[in-house]
């Protein structure tokens, strides 16, 4: 399934791809880091089809998408031009004395 209008109508409406300095996600949100927050037209977001709801706090601009969100995450990076973190998808190891992040 292609999530390309929706990713349309997010980009447009977080105040577009300039204002796009960090994304990332979860099992169900979209994590971004805006640089200008108020950029961000969030009524509008939360009308959008394929949109839940929206969380905005001081870690981060998170958009509620549900359990397919890694689809729509996948496309939203292509969209708007940002290289995945290499660290991202790696499983982080804690409390283990001598052995670094993997």
């Amino acid at each position: 399934m292609s999530y390309e209008k929706l990713n349309k109508q997010l980009v447009e409406l977080v105040g577009g791809k300039d204002n796009i300095k960090a994304v990332a996600h979860c099992v169900t949100r979209l994590r971004l880091t805006l640089n200008d927050r108020s950029l961000a037209k969030t009524e509008e977001i939360q009308n959008l089809d394929g949109v839940i709801d929206v969380v905005s706090n001081d870690v981060a601009y998170q958009i509620i998408i549900g359990t397919h969100v890694t689809d729509v995450y996948n496309e939203f990076m292509a969209m708007v031009g940002l290289k995945q973190s290499e660290d991202e998808d790696k499983p982080k190891i804690k409390g283990i004395k001598g052995i670094a992040n993997a």
